[in-house]
């Protein structure tokens, strides 16, 4: 019985070495996790911060074509109040032109 009880105290004496190693283990491991839990947040700030600046981004952007659309549309407007005058002018140099051949 002593043998028994001393071969039963070896075996749970080793057991209980496995079990404080897996401890030991898990405990590791589990710290470990909790960095790349940490470093995934990390990664997560810094997506959240890259899409807010994005958001700020594309609202100036379409800002700045909103204000492009209204220069070209003015320019164009202006562009076309050149050519009407333009015309008017070379309808006066004409007449003026007919008159002059009239006159000499």
């Amino acid at each position: 019985a002593l043998a028994k009880a001393a071969a039963d105290a070896a075996t749970l004496k080793k057991t209980v070495e496995e079990l404080r190693g897996d401890i030991t283990s898990h405990a590791e491991e589990k710290s470990e996790m909790q960095c790349e839990i940490e470093a995934l947040k990390a990664v997560g700030a810094d997506n959240d911060a890259a899409l807010a600046k994005a958001a700020t981004d594309i609202e100036t952007l379409e800002k700045t074509i909103c204000e492009l659309r209204n220069d070209i549309t003015s320019h164009v407007d202006a562009k076309m109040e050149m050519q009407s005058e333009i015309e008017a002018l070379n309808s006066i140099k004409a007449e003026d032109s007919t008159a002059l051949a009239k006159a000499a």
